[in-house]
């Protein structure tokens, strides 16, 4: 059964590990059926046949490597591989083989944003573009909608739990939500505070099968009546669609109140000048964390300027205190940034 502890005794049909963006790698074990249920997971979603030609960017020990090889092996589409990612290979990809459908994370579609901005004859080819593993700037979201001729979703899952919500967004459609909960799985917020924020927990049929040879890990990782404890700060609206704050150990406290990360990090973004960009909290003595940045730049823009815009859009604690301008950031092999070691590059 789903979600069920995997016995040592009996070796699973695949180990994938997490891409260690939380500080620690868990070897995710899954069974032959809870892996062809993800794959078709997708290829119900998004309507995947064998005249598709998926683009791959990320590599195959990543569960989103493995999502884009099993769908087409399980339709008959064809697998375009262009990894290791670089925006000039994945352009030229796109370009030769014609791709219809492609799942990038949402570091590579920041690296490729200002190319599709300024060339959105990039994107012609496509049928369908899927956005994952960090939610992308509601900015750039509306931005490609309001050239884009294809399907424009994104989702919202991890590697124990494929994909939990999903959202195909339309011109003049909110893009700042990730869409309610898709078939077969459901999403609770536990103990939310008053603006009904707290963690994310799914309860899911395409739920991993354990940790492998790590019991004791899988069961801390689920509540006593089986949700999987997600990690990550969220609420759901009115209609039910999840809004995402982002992970639970990246939050901190500025003055005595509690600060996302995801909230500085998309005002910040909006600014046109800044291509990416990562919020977290500095020790002081007197606020317990001072609200720090560090941005990536395809244009000119001061400190000041950033500041300013900043304050213009977020509450008084959530101002920038310190900025860090950087011309990259170091990403994981999953493609996300290593906010991780960022941090400490940063303060070391």
């Amino acid at each position: 059964r789903p979600g069920a502890d995997l016995p040592d005794a009996l070796p699973p049909f695949l180990v994938t590990y997490s891409s260690g963006s939380t500080g620690q790698a868990k070897p995710v074990a899954l069974r032959q059926p809870t892996k062809l249920r993800r794959a078709e997971q997708s290829i119900g979603l998004f309507s995947i046949t064998a005249d598709d030609r998926i683009l791959s960017a990320s590599p195959l020990h990543h569960s989103l490597g493995q999502r884009h090889l099993f769908c087409a092996l399980m339709t008959g589409a064809t697998l375009v591989r262009a990894y290791p990612f670089s925006p000039d290979l994945w352009i030229s990809a796109v370009a030769e083989h014609r791709v219809s459908f492609a799942i990038p994370v949402a570091t590579h579609l920041k690296l490729l944003q200002r190319s599709i901005q300024s060339e959105p004859a990039i994107l012609a080819p496509f049928r369908c573009i899927v956005t994952s593993s960090a939610p992308a700037e509601p900015e750039f979201k509306r931005a490609v909608l309001e050239k884009a001729d294809f399907e424009f979703w994104e989702i919202y899952g991890m590697t124990e739990t494929a994909c939990a919500s999903a959202v195909r967004y339309r011109r003049g459609d909110s893009a700042d939500h990730l869409g309610p909960a898709v078939p077969g799985a459901t999403i609770r917020i536990d103990d939310p505070d008053t603006s009904g924020a707290g963690e994310i927990q799914v309860l899911a049929d395409c739920l991993c099968d354990g940790y492998w040879g790590d019991d004791g890990q899988w069961r801390a990782a689920r509540t006593a009546d089986g949700w999987f404890r997600s990690g990550d700060l969220g609420r759901l609206d009115g209609d039910g669609n999840l809004i995402f704050l982002g992970r639970m150990n990246e939050s901190f406290e500025c003055g005595g109140l509690v600060v996302f990360p995801a909230e500085i990090e998309k005002a910040v973004a909006d600014l046109p000048q800044v291509d990416d960009c990562v919020a977290f909290g500095l020790p002081d003595p007197v606020f317990g964390n001072l609200v720090s940045v560090a941005f990536v730049t395809g244009g000119d823009v001061t400190n000041r300027e950033i500041i300013r815009h900043a304050r213009a859009r977020l509450p008084k604690h959530l101002w920038p205190a310190r900025l860090f301008k950087r011309d990259s950031f170091p990403l994981l092999t999953s493609g996300k940034v290593d906010r991780r070691g960022l941090v400490a590059e940063l303060t070391g």
